[in-house]
């Protein structure tokens, strides 16, 4: 077996031993020789089956690159999607989009260079190989549970080579699961010619391409894979409910074959009852929807709790607790505990309206079991005093970093934060029917089993007593405390500011929460202030002009690790998605801000020149102003140049997917339609989760001019700007309803848990020793946190860039005292 290795990224083989593989940003390497780029990074490049070409996809483009020897690189326009261009023999594939997420149209491009085009049926993932003229879809391979193969291409009737379930490359010959290649690896091609193999693919952890040669008889040596061994538990000594999601959903299918002691059916109200197991009865917990199905009754005694999901949102987990609660009583079905389900970013005291509290246990990208029991520890013992269900992650969350293996060795976990806290009755499995779940993956079964005999050998729960019914709490200041968290704005786009160190400091601060912009304002250059030196969505020249249309890879690598550090401190980063400094007028000339004429919203290739004295038109109001309104103008309306941020947004989107944050609209922006536009153009990038904003004008009337918490508006708002407690009495005259914060908070015409106070803008100076007012800012943050708001510090540390040119985290230390204060 022979197996080349190359500083690569995607990479192809064919068995006779020809090869391509993409240096990033550098060449292609064919057959041993070095191949210059057409401009730009080739991906996926796949090699014809015996012509000397090869093709890919443009990295900033999207455009179909072909490569002919003789003739050297041509375009072939745009493509649409995953594995997206892949050979027919000698004839090349490409997808160009289609009516639907199933059928697709693709052209063929022969070898003359004429083409045709045809309606395909290849899913939403493309083609993965078609050998001797079969379709092979990459959403029909994606995963073989039973098989333990994943990414996978079977090449005959007993060769199957792929990702595998546990490890690494593996091939599957002879019925028999053996290692071709250890690591992180994806993006793996395989073809056969008789006797001899080829595989190409990516080793992620030495970042590295691979291609090993091989005849069949040299896979049939390679070493033999063993099945995941159970793991042995210990008894908890008590009972304990072990349950899964997604069970007997019917949109999943019935799965009585899945162990449980539990099926917890939430929205599906077709799959009661839930099927027993051949291991023994299995009860249930139900969803809000469940308590409405005409049959419920005659079930009811298989019901042990009531599931109430409401994430983050204390106000509407109290009105579905009560609606249950009165479900109940009006049906006349004896009472059930409530599970809640809010996600860890509310406190959990503050969940006075259910009985058991659900505390999430979900793992982030590249976190160890160990680090996550440390991460989750803090969050159970807030909750020792209370009945509480561990709501577990037994799914890959859509990432490529949860294999199998990770996967099993993860669960062990649930099973001993259990024993170390012995409030813990539930634990809750999600999932098994959501894809990348438990049908998915296996290997998680065994465990998941031993907990299921343990917890039958234990028995039931004890019956527990109806509970005095909690009374609905009046509006404005209650006991629930808000949560802490705090900032450095440009944390994420300074180089100088190591992501892990400043996550660790925030956790050791007792922060839950953080913001920061994603594209830099207080820029520093290599030769002084005024120069766009931090990271920066976009690619530039060695002239300094930015490539609105090129996404910097090392950008987004950086806001990866940004968020995933902060998760795995317990940390839920606001990423602002624009801000004022970078562009407008109101702060030029002003030490340390970039010079606006060179960064990339007036020095770009696509002609782009926010401000030059432009006029425009925006909400039936012309502005002459030469900056502001003109970028607002164009965002703003559905006609500006505005498709370089809804690509940043995408990419930001999908390369935080799974992970957990939240973005905000923009950084104290002037207008409310150029929110609105803001906000959409997250919608329209693929997130659905919550979005936050702040205007420009902090007043009491913004909580419902910006629609918070209803349909079409946003999410949280933050207030900045207020220094001292006598804010609450300032008289805003122009408000139509309430014209101080005080009527505003006694009114109670907010939920609490969408409102955060931030201490943005209450700067006396610039100082970073003596930069706040420290005392009267406390009484601030104090009655913000008893109102159940959250509260936002924005460290001084920034301010020593000012006077020195340079920031030092250990500055934080003038912050520490004030924070210590508010825990």
């Amino acid at each position: 077996m022979k197996i080349l290795r190359f500083p690569g990224w995607y990479c192809d083989a064919r068995p006779d031993g020809s090869y391509v593989s993409l240096v990033r940003d550098s060449h292609l390497i064919r057959n041993g020789g070095v191949l210059d780029l057409p401009g730009e990074n080739v991906l996926a490049v796949r090699l014809a089956k015996t012509a000397p070409a090869f093709a890919g996809v443009g990295h900033r483009s999207d455009h179909a690159w072909l490569w002919r020897e003789g003739i050297g690189f041509r375009e072939q326009g745009p493509v649409f999607g995953m594995s997206s261009v892949v050979w027919d023999g000698d004839d090349l594939l490409v997808c160009r989009g289609g009516p639907d997420e199933h059928w697709k149209t693709w052209d063929r491009i022969k070898p003359d260079g004429s083409r045709t085009s045809t309606q395909l049926n290849t899913g939403a993932q493309g083609i993965r190989a078609i050998l001797e003229g079969r379709i092979i879809t990459a959403e029909a391979t994606y995963v073989d549970a039973a098989r333990r193969l994943a990414g996978y291409t079977d090449l005959a009737a007993n060769l199957s080579i792929g990702q595998g379930r546990e490890t690494a490359c593996v091939v599957l010959i002879d019925d028999v699961l053996r290692l071709i290649e250890p690591g992180e690896i994806r993006f793996v091609n395989a073809s056969q010619d008789g006797d001899l193999v080829s595989v190409a693919m990516v080793r992620q952890d030495t970042k590295q391409s691979a291609i090993v040669l091989a005849t069949l008889d040299a896979l049939r040596a390679r070493p033999l894979i063993e099945p995941t061994p159970v793991v042995d538990l210990k008894p908890l000594g008590r009972p304990i409910k072990v349950a899964y999601f997604f069970r007997d959903s019917q949109q999943y299918t019935d799965n009585p074959s899945a162990p449980g002691t539990h099926s917890i059916i939430v929205d599906e109200p077709r799959a009661l009852p839930a099927e027993d197991s051949p291991a023994g009865p299995v009860r249930m917990i139900v969803g809000l929807p469940c308590l409405l199905h005409e049959q419920l009754a005659a079930m009811w005694d298989r019901v042990d709790a009531v599931y109430v999901a409401a994430e983050s949102d204390a106000a509407k987990l109290e009105q579905d607790a009560a609606l249950a609660r009165y479900i109940m009583g009006h049906r006349g079905l004896a009472w059930r505990p409530l599970i809640s389900y809010t996600g860890n970013a509310l406190y959990p005291s503050a969940l006075t309206a259910s009985d058991l509290i659900g505390v999430q246990g979900y793992g982030v990208d590249g976190e160890t079991p160990d680090a996550l029991t440390a991460r989750l520890r803090p969050w159970l013992r807030s909750v020792q005093h209370r009945r509480v269900a561990l709501i577990c992650q037994a799914y890959d969350r859509a990432s490529a970093y949860w294999t199998g293996a990770r996967l099993a060795a993860l669960q062990p976990t649930w099973w001993a934060l259990a024993r170390e806290f012995t409030n813990i009755e539930a634990i809750l499995l999600f999932s098994d029917g959501r894809k990348g779940g438990t049908r998915d993956y296996p290997e998680m079964r065994p465990i998941h089993a031993e907990m299921v005999r343990l917890a039958r050998a234990a028995g039931p729960a004890p019956p527990q007593p109806v509970p005095v019914p909690v009374p609905t709490p009046s509006p404005g200041p209650t006991p629930t405390r808000g949560t802490i968290g705090a900032s450095y704005y440009t944390s994420i786009t300074d180089p100088r500011c190591p992501p892990a160190e400043f996550a660790a400091r925030l956790r050791d601060a007792g922060c839950t929460h953080t913001r920061g912009w994603l594209i830099d304002a207080w820029a520093f250059g290599p030769n002084g202030p005024g120069q766009y030196g931090g990271f920066m969505p976009w690619l530039r020249d060695a002239d300094g002009v930015f490539d609105l249309e090129a996404i910097d890879p090392q950008y987004l690598t950086r806001i990866h690790e940004y968020v995933e550090v902060m998760n795995a401190a317990g940390i839920r980063p606001t990423l602002t998605g624009w801000e004022l400094y970078s562009w407008s007028h109101a702060k030029a000339n002003m030490q340390w801000v970039p010079d606006p004429n060179r960064g990339p919203f007036r020095r770009n290739r696509q002609g782009i020149r926010y401000g030059q004295g432009r006029v425009g038109t925006f909400d039936g109001v012309t502005f002459n102003n030469p900056d502001d309104e003109a970028l607002i103008v164009d965002i703003a309306s559905s006609r500006g140049p505005h498709v370089f941020l809804d690509q940043l947004y995408r990419a930001v989107a999908e390369t935080l997917r799974g992970l957990d944050w939240e973005p905000e609209a923009g950084n104290e922006m002037p207008e409310k339609g150029l929110n609105y536009r803001l906000r959409a153009l997250w919608r329209a990038a693929g997130y659905a989760g919550r979005v936050q904003v702040n205007r420009n004008s902090d007043t009491p009337g913004q909580y419902a001019n910006m629609r918070i918490g209803q349909e079409g508006g946003f999410d949280r708002i933050a207030f900045h700007g207020k220094k001292t407690i006598g804010y609450l009495g300032e008289i805003f005259p122009d408000e139509p309803v309430h014209r101080t914060f005080k009527t505003f908070f006694a009114a109670g015409d907010y939920d609490r848990g969408r409102i955060t106070l931030s201490s943005d803008g209450c700067r006396k100076g610039t100082d970073v020793a003596d930069a706040y007012e420290y005392d009267e800012l406390r009484q601030v943050a104090q009655d913000a946190l008893f109102r159940g708001f959250d509260y936002e510090h924005q460290f001084a540390l920034k301010l020593r860039g000012f006077t020195e040119g340079r920031i030092d985290l250990d500055d934080i230390r003038f912050d520490a005292p004030f924070l210590a204060a508010l825990r």
